[in-house]
């Protein structure tokens, strides 16, 4: 007799008759690539749903952020309950232990018009989750519901493929999909910790921003994204990846991409610009820019500026208004840098770039800068060379990490935040701030 709380569709992944209808019809070495994408995200070989397993899945639909409103206590109040249940059913059928796990399911391609949320959110939400279930011992399954490819006929079958293809290549949360088994029954990577002990206990876990201890999930950020790196641009032929200190972590292979003619810079620097300024907040800002010139290494050659795109139709709604002052903002930071390094071919990164690619921008590069934003954070925990993270509420988690795990370096350079950017006066003084070296200004903004 089989016992589910929900049934829920198998694991997205493709048929082998459809593959070989796909490979095929396409005659594509892409799809090579995303079938190894997402067998190496499942924790193993991909496989359907074993039907023959009594299991207990848990369909888990968040209403707001589990990090706010106490959703992750809540979270863990739904899987006790489930927990509860199949134990009590467990004794009155005399039956075996059943293997239970939640399940997530949710859209992609665009999370920020379904959640209202941006892609560093949604990230810090599937690991805070991921974990806080390893806690209670059961496991977790992130899924996009845009991860199904329709095999009904040739035609949908070539748009499938197509939008299947363009998912990957655009967006982050498609390489964060696996079936993550429970960790006292399987040979789970969290119990290779380097923390102690190496899973938290549900006392933590179960708790919200600011106390959540994501840090755990570090070495899981780091092998999502690296991987997530490589495959998208591949290996890259610098002479700096040939050195030791890179050998094990980027080896010097050649690996197909599946974006080609990919620049990495030697330095990459996140500047979240848009609705930042509009917002009275102290969370959200902008480090000064002395920040920058202090660490950027004098043998700089390239160094690349990854921000929203100047053309308001490519804008989010709620930044578009801001467009013209966030050009004006990251000129004066293009104008300062390069007059400090004036060696260096300094570029903006914003025409038709994707999240996904912003990502291996700041995985990839010797140098990398995370502001005052959730979005750069994870890719700066998982950079090949040195990340450079700002110290805020935002980071919270990152400071376990700094000394565990190399190159990863907390930052307290001078910020200017969205409210006080509000309170200065004029945006030209905003500007000057910003480009300032000395702490006179500090001391008009406390």
């Amino acid at each position: 007799m089989k016992h589910r709380i929900v049934m829920t569709l198998p694991i997205g992944v493709i048929s082998v008759v459809s593959l070989l209808l796909m490979h095929t019809m396409l005659n594509d070495g892409m799809l090579d690539d995303l079938i190894g994408i997402h067998q190496n995200n499942v924790n193993g070989e991909a496989h359907l749903e074993d039907m023959s397993r009594e299991d207990v899945v848990i369909s888990y639909r968040w209403k707001s952020h589990p990090f706010w409103n106490k959703g992750m206590a809540q979270f863990c109040d739904l899987v006790r309950r489930r927990l509860n249940e199949t134990e009590k059913y467990e004794n009155e059928q005399k039956s075996s232990h059943q293997d239970v796990s939640v399940e997530l399911k949710i859209s992609c391609r665009d999370p920020f018009k379904v959640f209202g949320l941006g892609t560093g959110n949604i990230v810090m939400a599937v690991y805070g989750l991921r974990l806080t279930a390893a806690s209670l011992g059961v496991g977790f399954t992130f899924r996009c519901q845009e991860d199904e490819i329709t095999t009904t006929s040739l035609g949908k079958m070539k748009n499938s493929f197509k939008n299947y293809t363009q998912m990957y290549t655009e967006d982050v949360l498609p390489w964060l999909q696996g079936e993550f088994q429970p960790p006292q029954k399987h040979n789970n990577p969290l119990s290779f910790s380097p923390y102690k002990p190496p899973i938290p206990s549900t006392s933590k876990t179960c708790r919200g921003f600011g106390r959540h201890p994501l840090h755990y999930m570090a070495g899981a950020m780091r092998e999502d994204f690296r991987n997530m790196a490589l495959k998208l641009v591949g290996s890259t032929t610098s002479e700096r990846h040939n050195q030791d200190q890179y050998a094990n972590d980027h080896p010097n292979k050649k690996i197909k991409p599946l974006v080609f003619n990919v620049t990495i810079d030697d330095v990459a620097i996140h500047f979240r610009c848009g609705d930042v300024l509009g917002i009275d907040t102290d969370t959200y800002g902008f480090i000064r820019f002395d920040s920058y010139r202090n660490n950027i290494s004098p043998d700089a050659s390239t160094i690349g500026i990854i921000t929203q795109s100047f053309d308001g139709k490519e804008n989010r709604e709620q930044d578009r208004q801001f467009v013209i002052f966030c050009q004006e903002l990251v000129g004066s930071l293009v104008t300062y840098i390069q007059g400090h390094f004036p060696k260096a071919i300094v570029s903006v990164r914003n025409v038709q770039e994707t999240p996904a690619l912003a990502y291996a921008r700041l995985v990839l590069a010797n140098q990398t800068f995370a502001g005052m934003s959730t979005f750069s954070i994870f890719p700066a925990i998982a950079s090949f060379g040195t990340s450079y993270i700002q110290t805020t509420r935002l980071s919270y988690f990152v400071k376990p990490i700094e000394g565990v795990y190399s190159g990863v370096t907390m930052i307290n350079g001078s910020i200017l935040t969205s409210k006080q950017m509000r309170n200065l006066g004029s945006f030209e003084e905003s500007i000057a701030w910003l480009k300032s070296d000395d702490d006179h200004t500090t001391r008009i903004l406390s």
